[in-house]
Order: structure tokens, then C-alpha cells, then sequence
């Protein structure tokens, strides 16, 4: 499931055949791209109240999350939703038209805490309907996320960006 709340500068991922007119691209990648629910909101003065841009729930199975923005310079904070982020990552981004800008982004460990998972079951039982919860508790690893925006480069799909 995919959220999207933007008003005309952003949408979600896309990888049109050819560029846009009027129309740059944020390429997103992890060092670590394991299963990443990633949130992403434009930024204002404040940095820490944002409108998000981009917020999946199911892990992302391929590396590249890419963004459609008009050109000009935008601020992002950069999260993701299945891991303990202590810090999320901020990004100045200079959008050209026609245009990628990438945007490197690293999970660095910051400590240990214990965790908690609830895994919920529906199904029938001998009196019917019934539901169940498991809570589990664990210890995982905490994150900062660190981000930085590398030069613009020539639009391509992502399938040949891969490649490079």
C-alpha cells in the first residue's frame, strides 16, 4: 500500500520512458536497500514539520525510489517506517529540468533497544470467528539516517541507471 499526499510537486515512484518537460527526478537509494519502507516529506524552515511526499508501508523490494519534482531546490527529510530511526536523514536537493539527482542515503547504527511485535491472526475457530495477538519483544538496532545529493545527471529509465 502506497500513500501519497502532495499537492503538484511530487508523485509517487515513476520512471517514465523519457523525461518530462518541466520536470526533474530524485533517484533515492540506500546502501542497505533490505526491504525499506521509506517516508519521505518536503521541508519547510522547521525540520522537523514536514508534509510527507512519500510513505509506503510494504517493504520495497527493488533498490531506486524515484521522485518527480518540479525544478528548483527542496528540502527532504528522509525516514523509513520499518526501522527504529533516531534521526532521520535531511537533504538539501537541487532539481534541474529533464534531469536525476541522486541522493545517497545511509542507515548508521546508534545503539541497541528493545523492541516489541505484535503478530495479529484472524480465523475460525470451534465457537466461530476468533482472533489472536502474539507480543514478542526483542532487541534491535536503532538508526541515524545520513543523506546526501550527488550532481544531476542525464535522464534515463531506471532500468539503464541500474546498469551504470
Amino acid at each position: 500500500m502506497i500513500a501519497l499526499v502532495a499537492s503538484g510537486c511530487a508523485v509517487p515512484d515513476v520512471n517514465p520512458p523519457a523525461a518530462k518537460a518541466k520536470t526533474g527526478y530524485v533517484d533515492l537509494y540506500a546502501d542497505n536497500d533490505t526491504s525499506l519502507c521509506w517516508q519521505i516529506q518536503r521541508l519547510g524552515k522547521d525540520a522537523h514539520k514536514g508534509k510527507i511526499l512519500f510513505e509506503e508501508f510494504k517493504p520495497r523490494t527493488n533498490g531506486v525510489l524515484r521522485l518527480a519534482f518540479t525544478p528548483g531546490e527542496h528540502r527532504l527529510g528522509i525516514s523509513f517506517l520499518n526501522r527504529a530511526i533516531t534521526e532521520p536523514g535531511l537533504v538539501n536537493v537541487v532539481v534541474e529540468d529533464g534531469k536525476i539527482t541522486p541522493v545517497r542515503v545511509t542507515l548508521v547504527e546508534t545503539g541497541k533497544t528493545i523492541m516489541e511485535r505484535r503478530d495479529v491472526r484472524v480465523g475460525g475457530t470451534y465457537y466461530g470467528v476468533g482472533r489472536s495477538t502474539k507480543i514478542r519483544a526483542g532487541e534491535g538496532a536503532t538508526f541515524r539516517v545520513e543523506a546526501e545529493a550527488q550532481p544531476p545527471v542525464a535522464y534515463q529509465p531506471k532500468e539503464r541507471a541500474a546498469d551504470n
